[in-house]
């Protein structure tokens, strides 16, 4: 039978104890996750997008998963301090079962994780037409207008760049290129804006909505009382700008239930939405 010296042992004590303490530490962490998503502790949400999905399943999933991880913790701890049987068998135990846990719950997730973003989806787009009627008004309607002119960029890059998508594509969104929007406007039954450019270094010419609003939207906005600006005043009081700012950035997506013509944040040098 082979022996192995006290250092050695001493070793896998310490190895042993300080993994026991990450898993029961990432125990409370995943029991505080579980508490937060049964709907005990309210969870950080943009105001922008109000859904109301019923987690409290998953969530004491999650708690239930969160207390195991914490008695293995324990119990490594105890092994590691008394060195007995009845510590270090249950410890076997729990530990195996957590990873046959951690196991399933991956296999599982695949098919959630897809539910879920259904859910998500169906209950954003519950009003989609009213939100593609609000995102118009306070987004594509100013841009690349003669409120907001669009930079023209390098050797006309820019404006070679959004003409180039077409009358067939821009006047689905009620937007046409300059040079043709005398056509465009007879051809429909609504008034076509034309996209207008400038490469001149001007308050009003920008490269995103964002910047737009920045530079003359919001002061626009904040010395007036006019009604046409609701939408927009209530787009970022909500929370909206801040929203459609980390979505696009991870996601680089302007949206969940429509495709507009602008991003919110992103240059216009990056073209189109996607």
């Amino acid at each position: 039978m082979t022996c192995y010296s006290n250092k050695i042992k001493k070793v896998c004590v310490y190895v042993v104890g300080v993994i026991s303490m990450l898993i029961g530490l990432l125990g409370v962490i995943t029991i505080g996750l579980g508490i937060m998503q049964m709907g005990v502790v309210q969870k950080p949400f943009p105001k922008y997008i109000k859904l109301e999905i019923d987690e409290s399943g998953l969530g004491m999933g999650v708690l239930l998963l969160g207390v195991v991880s914490f008695l293995v913790g324990v119990l490594g701890c105890l092994v590691c301090k008394f060195k007995k049987p009845c510590f270090a068998v249950p410890y076997i135990i729990l530990t195996g079962i957590i990873g046959l846990v951690m196991l399933i719950i991956g296999i599982v997730a695949l098919g959630v994780a897809a539910d879920a973003v259904e859910q998500v989806k169906d209950k954003a787009c519950a009003e989609s037409d009213s939100l593609v009627a609000k995102y118009a008004e306070v987004i594509s309607d100013n841009m690349c207008t003669d409120t907001c002119m669009c930079y023209s960029g390098p050797s006309n890059s820019n404006k070679d760049l959004w003409e180039g998508y077409g009358d067939e594509y821009l006047t689905t969104f009620g937007r046409s290129t300059e040079a043709t929007n005398a056509v465009a406007n007879a051809n429909s039954t609504v008034t076509i804006q034309p996209l207008i450019f400038n490469n001149a270094n001007s308050t009003n010419t920008v490269q995103s909505w964002e910047e737009c609003y920045t530079n003359v939207l919001e002061p626009a906005m904040n010395s007036s009382s006019d009604a046409r600006w609701d939408n927009a005043k209530n787009f970022i009081k909500d929370g909206g700008l801040d929203f459609m700012r980390e979505f696009e950035s991870k996601l680089n997506c302007a949206g969940v239930c429509l495709t507009p013509l602008f991003y919110t944040t992103i240059n216009i040098s990056e073209g189109k939405p996607t």
